[in-house]
């Protein structure tokens, strides 16, 4: 599988989806200027659409839109329109997990630094779910580091996007453990078999 193929044909869809409900919303936005004498049933649907129209793009937006930019040892994700953006350093990333692949990947980023943003939740041993591989290596370095707390980070939003981010992260976190499927994710991206 092309990745960057993917990414390009999922923004091509997107756009279209885009266009045709935006196309749906202006055009009875306009039957409301021009015929305002219509029934009220009419009327009525006409709302409907235009309020069904505009949740629709905006969650197509929200599920598709990730951003992100690396600044020295900084990583800047922002995973949503109205979402605040995740600050993480590259320096302090301890594990990276994904889970799934194609577009419903879903990255999970363990750090010992706290982010400066909500988006950060505090990692118990059972945050890997039934992987006893990472489980047992978090532990591990929990008990290296018993002074340091860590968190994790989800990033659901972004599509085939979040291929770019997870072999950003590979090359810029050199001192993070990735698991198998993040390391069989990055193969994915790079057409390595």
């Amino acid at each position: 599988m092309n990745v960057n193929k993917a990414i390009i044909k999922q923004n091509k869809s997107l756009k279209r989806v885009l266009f045709f409900n935006c196309f749906i919303f202006v055009s009875a936005i306009l039957l409301f200027i021009f015929f305002p004498q219509m029934v009220m049933g009419v009327k009525a649907i006409l709302m409907g659409l235009i309020m069904v129209s505009l949740v629709f793009m905006t969650s197509k937006v929200e599920e598709n839109y990730l951003k992100y930019k690396i600044v020295k040892s900084r990583m800047y994700i922002k995973t949503g329109i109205m979402d605040s953006t995740t600050v993480v350093r590259s320096d302090k990333v301890a594990i990276v997990h994904t889970e799934n692949s194609k577009k419903e990947m879903k990255i999970i980023i363990v750090s010992s630094c706290k982010g400066k943003r909500r988006n950060f939740k505090s990692a118990d041993s059972n945050i890997f779910g039934k992987n006893k591989k990472l489980n047992n290596y978090f532990k591990k370095i929990k008990n290296k580091n018993c002074n340091l707390r860590f968190f994790y980070t989800e990033i659901v939003n972004g599509g085939y996007n979040k291929y770019k981010l997870l072999n950003d992260i590979y090359i810029y976190c050199e001192e993070a453990f990735f698991s198998d499927d993040a390391i069989d994710n990055i193969k994915l991206y790079k057409n390595i078999e």
